[in-house]
């Protein structure tokens, strides 16, 4: 499997974004009275750690407070830009048997 960077990833979440119809730009928003806050239902990636084990992960933002959904995580960035691809597929499959536009 080809080596895949960070940036390479991130371009493929936004893409993924993009298609299912989660809020893009950036997932966190400070106010003018300084307060952050989420954007409910954006796509967050969080980088794996060779050194710490971690799987790389694509998670949704639940609520304004920052808590997360994991969607998808594997151990490498190359697998999981694969089960993004798979993802995708599946979630275009879905819509066309439903009926729904692609």
């Amino acid at each position: 499997m080809a080596r895949v960077t960070e940036d390479q990833l991130s371009r493929t979440v936004e893409m993924m974004a993009r298609v299912i119809g989660a809020p893009d730009g950036p997932a966190w928003i400070k106010f003018p009275d300084g307060t952050v806050r989420a954007r409910v239902g954006a796509l967050v990636l969080e980088p794996g750690s060779r050194t710490y084990g971690r799987a790389w992960k694509v998670c949704r933002l639940v609520n304004e407070g920052g808590g997360e959904h994991a969607l998808l995580s594997a151990g490498s960035a190359a697998d999981l830009r694969a089960a993004i691809f798979a993802y995708l597929e599946g979630y275009r499959d879905g819509r066309v048997s439903a009926g729904g536009a692609v």
